[in-house]
Formats: C-alpha cells, sequence, structure tokens
C-alpha cells in the first residue's frame, strides 16, 4: 500500500515499537514473540518483527507498522499520519544515542541539580501553588530553585526562580526535568514557554512525575503538576502527573498497582478525554481495574466500564426521559 506522505515511515524508522505503544497497543503484543493478534485476536497467529519492523498474523496477514496502527485505530491514513506526527512532536520516542547530546543533557540536568533546594518552608514555589489555590504539596520530586536558565530557541534569554519536577520511569530513574519558570512574586515568567521539559538522558515516554508514593496498591493520574496536587487535595488519593497528554497515553504504572483512576483533562479538542481513555485501554488489557473520572458541569462523572448505553438509560429513566448534555 503506497502512501502520499512516505516521509512518516522515515521518521518512525527504529522508533516503531515506541509508537505503536503511544498509539495505544499493548507493548506485550511487539515483543518479537509469538501471541495473540492485537486486530483479530487468536492465541498464537501474530508475531512483530523488531528488527524488520513487520507485523506477519496467519489470521489478517502481514503488515508494516503504518498499516497495523490504521487498522488498529480505525481511522483513515491523514488521521493516523495526524496523531503520529503529534506524539513525535512531542515525546522522546527512543533511548538517546548521540553521546555528545547525552553529555550535554546531562550536564544541564547535573547543574540544576546542584541547585535545588526543599519547597517546604516559604519560598516562591510555595506562593505559586497557593496562588493556584492549592494546599496540597507533593510528597517527593518537587523542588525549588532560584535562578534556571531560561533559553528561547538557543539563546540564553535570563534566569528566574522556578519550580523544578523530575521526570522519572517506572524504575525511578531519572529521565529529565520539568521546569515552571516563575517571577519573584511566584507569578508564571512573562516568557513564551513559561512551563518546559528539558531535554532528556532517558527515554521519556512511559516517564511520569511522581508526585506521591503509591499506597494499597491504589494510584491516581492526572495530566500535569498542578491538576495533579489538585486531585490529591480532593481525594486524598496518591497521584502521579503524565506531563501532557500525549505522555498519558505512554505512562508505565507499577506491577504492584492493581487499581488506577484516571482523572480526565476536558477540552473542546477532546486531546485530554481520549488519552485518558487509551491509557485505560492499554491498563485495562493489562489486567488492571481502572476508572476514568471525567469533569462534567463541575459535577465528577466516574466511569467505571460498566456497559451503559441509551437504550439503558431509557430504560432506566423512562419515556419521558431526556439525554442530559454537558
Amino acid at each position: 500500500m503506497r502512501y502520499a506522505l512516505p516521509q512518516i515511515k522515515d521518521q518512525c524508522a527504529g522508533r516503531w515499537v515506541s509508537v505503536l505503544t503511544n498509539l495505544g497497543i499493548d507493548e506485550a503484543f511487539l515483543n518479537g514473540k509469538h501471541g495473540a493478534c492485537p486486530l483479530c485476536g487468536g492465541n498464537d497467529r501474530f508475531r512483530f518483527d523488531r528488527k524488520r519492523e513487520m507485523a506477519f498474523c496467519s489470521g489478517c496477514g502481514h503488515k508494516s507498522p503504518l498499516d497495523l496502527a490504521i487498522a488498529y485505530l480505525g481511522r483513515p491514513f491523514r488521521e493516523t499520519a495526524a496523531e503520529i506526527r503529534q506524539i513525535l512532536g512531542v515525546t522522546t520516542m527512543e533511548p538517546i544515542k548521540q553521546v555528545d547530546d547525552y553529555e550535554k543533557n546531562k550536564a544541564r540536568l547535573f547543574e540544576i541539580y546542584g541547585g535545588r533546594k526543599s519547597i517546604n518552608g516559604p519560598n516562591i514555589v510555595e506562593y505559586y501553588l497557593a496562588s493556584r489555590g492549592l494546599t496540597s504539596r507533593p510528597e517527593q520530586d518537587v523542588f525549588y530553585h532560584p535562578n534556571v536558565t531560561y533559553y528561547e530557541d538557543g539563546k540564553r534569554v535570563g534566569t528566574f526562580p522556578a519550580m523544578v519536577s523530575v521526570f522519572r520511569n517506572v524504575a525511578r530513574e531519572t529521565a529529565t526535568y520539568h521546569i515552571t519558570y516563575l517571577t519573584t512574586e511566584g507569578q508564571k515568567a512573562a516568557v513564551s514557554s513559561p512551563k518546559k521539559i528539558l531535554p532528556t538522558i532517558r527515554q521519556l515516554a512511559g516517564c511520569s512525575i511522581q508526585l506521591f508514593a503509591p499506597k494499597n496498591e491504589v494510584l491516581a493520574i492526572a495530566e500535569g503538576i498542578e491538576t495533579a496536587l489538585a486531585v490529591h487535595q480532593l481525594e486524598g488519593l496518591p497521584v502521579w502527573a503524565a506531563g501532557n497528554a500525549q505522555l498519558m497515553e505512554a505512562i508505565q504504572i507499577p506491577v504492584n498497582i492493581n487499581e488506577v483512576w484516571i482523572y480526565a483533562d476536558r477540552d473542546p479538542s477532546f486531546t485530554g478525554q481520549k488519552s485518558a481513555y487509551t491509557l485505560a485501554r492499554r491498563l485495562t488489557n493489562e489486567g488492571k481495574k481502572v476508572m476514568v473520572c471525567n469533569l462534567i458541569d463541575q459535577t465528577w462523572i466516574t466511569d467505571r466500564g460498566d456497559k451503559y448505553d441509551f437504550l439503558d438509560f431509557l430504560a432506566q429513566k423512562g419515556r419521558s426521559a431526556t439525554i442530559p448534555r454537558s
């Protein structure tokens, strides 16, 4: 099958496992071993050749990774390609291979590491979080730094106080930092990008900002740091922040966590909702109990994945029922 934009294949070469995982295909399907097919099921009919980056199935035939993505999502090429480009533009899909870049990125993180301070007690991060209406404070991995350098298009603009948050993988290895640049009054700095994810030293896909240690085999997931703190403040659950919608889809959860509550950002493009349900589908396939929480008209709606449709609604509410509008 030919496509009008073959550069997608070039951009994804060597990265298809990460791309497909970000699209919602469980990595267990992509481990190179024979097993069930993510499209047609079965038990021992499918194999993804990681070296050749091709999918082989005795049930539905062999496919390129791009064809597999299109079939899995059930969307036309243009929509699938657009989603892949969004993933490639936001996440680092593979470990950095250039030693010079790695050493440069590591040096940048180490420089910031040396100036980190606790957020306990009066400081600019405390003022910033309080100005956002937050009384909940993270237990770990968020720090205050008095002067982090801000770069724009590779040029040094200046230094600002900042909230420094650590992206870690599921093994708690550092991948990079999330920086929120602030003013001395505890407001967002007047720069074009007051929130930035710094260049990585490990693969970013799968990582998160692990604000609270999981307890009782339950963990909550939200997109942003402040949203996650709001969830903790409201619900009292240990929460991790994904960083953004695309990273939420790829976040990895410890094997000892059995129940995951996903708090979806609601937005007009449905990006936040889509990412929450993409993650929910993957975690459900991994055997975890999952609930998605949506905020609709200032009311939390908890979706436990129960079977329910408009016929059920009609039967429950009666013939005079009207469908609620969000």
